[in-house]
């Protein structure tokens, strides 16, 4: 954590990310020297391109004292595809679902949140055809899920010998049939998806290596191989739809999309089209370079594209809330600009991957929660997976994922932390009362107990249940906990507490227990309670709901910038409600200013020394670091402004004892999601190529 030594920090952060650490992760120098840096990439005649970060937009309302007004409100923004419901989904790869405790828990978060499971076998058909798949579509139908497949993968023989050597090429269709039909008798009506991010997944050339051959090979033997899949399927029934599966450089406008759009025509002249199309896309390959701009663009392309060339077939995107190979690790602000412009663009389904590779983090700019130890050093004990070595990670995405659909309020999230000493991982199941009965939870218990710093040196951990239904599990008055030993028992628990979901007021597990170790947290609780239970068996007990509305909870989280967010979660609304009856976040820009003398910084000199009478909808600031959210882009970036602008913050003159050293002009991050002036500042000094490569534009003095 890097804000602080304690909750708070001494700055007025507030408990903040497990961001940027002392070993300057992310911090390569670069950017050192003055003068505008423009990309011009990114900046066309037309403006700017989009690159709004996505709050869910979803905004809370408060008075002027701080205290909510009627809860949440969502806010509508413009959305570039056409008008379709959602089918979100978790894509769970093999050796994630061949572990039960993973398994079982990924089943009750999908359940809780209406998610379809998309379970990756890519091999199902020359392993043991398929019954340990079975096995876990039937725990999924007996949990009342919806679950998908992943499988089709040649990994069992080259294209070309599929195309020329009919023994092999039947030998392949029977297992998929085989598989097929194992798949329909638990999911009639269900989703295969056929490849794998083609051609790196396969035996496109024999070796199976990814290269100007392998695509080349895909071209040519791909309709063959793709519509010989789509009959054996189709054979076993109709009503299940074949998906397909290419890697996005061979989608997206800027590389090679005519690959994509020659295996459509000729799929559509055997009659043998896709019932949809999967993509995924992790930002990091081209943020890290090239920033979230161009990352954003890639994203409307391949979904834009998939759509276009594919006749207008649904479209499922996966994105990136893991750490790729680049040891890149994603920022919140990323995740959110995943979202956002996937949701804008019309995709018919989300989900996030969570990957069982490991890299530790070197890279990314304000990388949130990021993997600090080596592979070695986690050992091979327990699974290693995002959910287990940066779970509030994956969690955070899909926190920012359910905010976007405004399906939350003070009165109806909730999120649960369980305070436990002594609790191993995943050691203790917790169940929920409910009006008909107990609902299972999930497991809880640690992270993997060698992923430092997500692990607490005292040796206790919050556990954190998001967004859990609040008319299910509190709408009789009361919270009641059932809890069982999975193994020994022997762990103690401490505090239990049910605080507003909020993903603008995310924070850690292992935040939350520093918060529940510093501060008086009962003034934000729905339910609080200290008592000290010992684990030793089957643990039931009730809590009163407080009938008292909470203190909003970033008041406690975030205290530097609670009010402002106020100020900005106004505009966005008062935007919302005008003429255009959308928010378009893409229109408006947030400007980092650090220097000396800043506390003096307010709306009016912002608004007159700085932009000329471009007003931004709110700002913060401390001696040395001033943010400024929500100025227009337009406006801004218009008839020279830019230039004019910063050469003034970068000049050097003084008025009212500021001193201006660099200036950045950032995405707009939205109420969602506010840094605060301390936070900015340390991003500022430790990573300056990263905070130079992620801005829009900036400048620095001498």
């Amino acid at each position: 954590m890097v804000e602080g030594d304690g909750v708070g920090g001494g700055d007025g952060d507030g408990v903040g990310d497990d961001g940027v650490g002392d070993d300057g992760v992310g911090d390569d120098g670069v950017g050192g020297a003055g003068g505008v840096s423009r990309r011009r990439v990114l900046i066309g005649a037309g403006g700017v391109l989009g690159a709004g970060v996505a709050s869910g937009y979803a905004a809370y309302r408060l008075t002027d004292d701080g205290t909510p007004m009627d809860g949440w409100a969502d806010v509508p923004y413009p959305d570039s595809g056409p008008a379709r419901s959602r089918s979100d989904f978790i894509w769970v790869v093999r050796s994630t679902w061949h572990d039960e405790r993973l398994r079982r828990n990924l089943y009750a978060f999908a359940r809780r949140h209406d998610l379809a499971v998309l379970l990756a076998d890519t091999d199902a058909q020359v392993t043991d055809g398929g019954e340990r798949l079975a096995a876990a579509l039937r725990q999924a139908r007996e949990a009342g899920l919806d679950a998908w497949a992943n499988v089709g993968v040649l990994t069992s023989l080259a294209a070309e010998t599929f195309a020329t050597n009919p023994k092999r090429r039947q030998r392949h269709l029977d297992g998929l049939r085989a598989v097929a039909e194992r798949y329909r008798d638990v999911m009639p009506g269900g989703k295969l998806v056929v490849w794998q991010e083609a051609p790196v997944a396969g035996e496109w050339i024999p070796g199976g290596a990814w290269n100007s051959r392998a695509v080349d090979s895909l071209s040519r033997y791909g309709p063959d191989v793709f519509a010989a899949q789509r009959r054996a399927i189709k054979a076993v029934s109709e009503e299940l739809e074949v998906g397909i599966f290419l890697h996005f450089p061979y989608v997206i406008e800027s590389r090679q999309p005519e690959v994509f759009a020659g295996l459509m025509d000729d799929l559509r002249s055997r009659d043998a089209m896709p019932d949809f199309v999967f993509t995924d896309f992790y930002r990091g390959w081209y943020e890290k370079d090239a920033g979230p701009e161009v990352a954003n663009e890639a994203v409307r392309s391949l979904i834009a594209n998939a759509r276009r060339y594919s006749g207008d077939r649904p479209v499922y995107f996966l994105g990136e809330s893991h750490t790729i190979n680049p040891h890149y690790t994603p920022s919140k602000q990323a995740m959110r600009m995943d979202l956002r412009t996937a949701v804008a663009a019309g995709a018919d389904g989300l989900g996030w991957y969570g990957r069982t590779q490991y890299y530790r983090t070197k890279v990314g700019f304000d990388p949130f929660v990021p993997n600090r130890v080596t592979r070695e050093e986690l050992g091979d004990r327990y699974p290693i997976d995002t959910l287990t070595v940066a779970r509030d990670r994956y969690l955070y995405a899909w926190a920012s994922t359910f905010a976007r659909d405004g399906d939350y309020a003070p009165d109806r999230r909730f999120d649960l932390w369980l305070d436990g000493e002594g609790v191993g991982f995943m050691d203790y199941g917790l169940w929920l009362g409910t009006g008909d009965g107990w609902a299972f939870v999930g497991d809880f218990g640690g992270y993997h107990p060698n992923a430092r710093p997500h692990v607490d040196p005292t040796g206790r951990h919050t556990c954190v249940f998001r967004a859990l239904d609040a008319e299910r599990f509190l709408g009789d008055g009361a919270l009641r906990v059932r809890i069982e030993p999975r193994g020994g028992g022997g762990a103690r628990l401490g505090r239990v507490v049910a605080v507003p979901f909020d993903p603008g007021a995310y924070c850690t597990e292992r935040e939350a227990t520093r918060l529940l170790e510093s501060t008086d947290v009962e003034r934000y609780s729905r339910v609080f309670d200290r008592e000290d239970r010992r684990l030793d068996g089957e643990t039931t007990f009730e809590l009163p709901v407080r009938p008292e509305t909470p203190k909003p909870l970033d008041a406690l989280v975030s205290p530097a910038v609670h009010e402002v967010r106020r100020d900005v979660a106004r505009f966005e609304r008062e935007q919302a409600e005008g003429e255009g009856g959308a928010f378009d976040p893409d229109a408006y820009a947030d400007l980092w200013l650090r220097g000396t003398g800043l506390d003096d910084l307010d709306v009016e000199t912002a608004a007159e020394r700085l932009l000329g009478g471009l007003e931004p909808a709110g700002t913060v600031s401390t001696d040395d670091a001033a943010l400024l959210f929500g100025v227009e882009r337009d406006r801004f970036f218009a008839d020279g402004r830019t230039e004019a602008v910063m050469d003034l913050l970068a000049s050097g003159e003084e008025r009212r004892g500021m001193g201006l050293r660099v200036a950045y002009a950032m995405p707009y991050f939205g109420s969602g999601n506010l840094p605060s002036p301390a936070r900015a500042a340390r991003l500022i000094d430790r990573q300056p190529g990263e905070v130079a490569n992620f801005s829009l534009v900036w400048q620095r003095r001498g």
